[in-house]
């Protein structure tokens, strides 16, 4: 499916928070392709897509407003260790989609929350829950473009089927960084990013 630009950049540069520099001059545009960026450990991969999903032009980053990312990082992430209130809340936020459909990604995931149990939530949600929370807001927001950071880490054999089959069938922009060798199986397109310069 062809469409136009949802993210470009002109002469990106990006430097790590010690003043390394990590990306220079990065000039790419993506439409609805999907996309795996892979590379060794610290060379810039989750910075890299920090920095395009934080969309700033004054970087010479131009991106869709409708667009949603997964962090590595779960603190980084809407749903994250909070208080039991502000779980809740945030947990009754998704049933502000379809209910219906909310249920069914989750029962589908292995999550077993619906409206009357969300009451009974507590702080001792594991990562692997977080994560598959996290998820499962993504694919209700359906943006028109997607960046998912190791997306399988803490996953269950449950959740990585569910991951799997769900990105099969994406067919809007996506930006992914894995190290996941079932889940690159699914993709044709790379970016490699490495310290000799990043190529597709």
């Amino acid at each position: 499916m062809k469409s136009q630009n949802v993210l470009s950049t002109r002469q990106l540069n990006i430097n790590s928070l010690t003043g390394r520099n990590l990306i220079s001059n990065l000039n790419m545009s993506l439409g609805y392709e999907q996309v795996v960026v892979i590379g060794r450990n610290g060379v810039g991969k989750s910075t890299l897509i920090k920095a395009l999903a934080n969309g700033d032009s004054s970087q010479g980053i131009v991106c869709t407003n409708n667009r949603w990312i997964v962090h590595q990082s779960l603190i980084d992430n809407f749903f994250n260790h909070a208080s039991n209130d502000e779980l809740r809340n945030n947990i009754s936020l998704l049933f502000e989609f379809k209910p219906w459909q909310v249920e069914r990604e989750l029962s589908e995931i292995g999550l077993n929350f619906n409206m009357e149990s969300i009451q009974n939530v507590t702080t001792c949600l594991s990562q692997g829950e977080l994560r598959k929370l996290n998820l499962v807001l993504a694919k209700l927001k359906n943006p028109e473009l997607l960046f998912l950071d190791e997306p399988t880490e803490d996953l269950d054999q449950q959740g990585k089927q569910w991951l799997f089959k769900w990105l099969k069938g994406w067919n809007r922009g996506l930006i992914i960084v894995s190290h996941c060798q079932s889940l690159m199986r699914l993709f044709e397109n790379f970016f490699i990013v490495a310290e000799s310069g990043c190529r597709y």
